[in-house]
C-alpha cells in the first residue's frame, strides 16, 4: 500500500494506516523508555521547556493530506 497516495479516508482510517498502535511501537515511536518522568512529575511540565515526545506534531501534515484537509486547517 502506498501511504502517500491515499486520500479521502476518515480520521480513524487515517490513524490506522499511518500510526502503529501496538504497545511496543508506541513505546518506540514516543521514546517512552527515556528517564524524563522525574522531571515531568516534579511540578508538572506545562510551561516548561522539557523534551516530551508525546507532544510532537511531526505527523500532522501527513494525516491532514490523507483526510483531504488543506494544509494548516482542521478537517471537518
Amino acid at each position: 500500500m502506498d501511504k502517500d497516495k491515499l486520500t479521502g479516508l476518515t480520521g480513524a482510517d487515517t490513524v490506522l494506516v499511518h500510526l502503529d498502535l501496538r504497545p511496543a511501537a508506541i513505546i518506540r515511536d514516543l521514546d517512552l523508555l527515556r528517564p524524563v518522568y522525574g522531571q515531568t512529575a516534579a511540578c508538572g511540565y506545562f510551561g516548561r521547556d522539557l523534551p516530551v515526545t508525546w507532544e510532537r506534531t511531526d505527523r500532522v501534515e501527513t494525516l491532514r493530506r490523507t483526510v483531504g484537509a488543506p494544509d494548516g486547517e482542521r478537517a471537518a
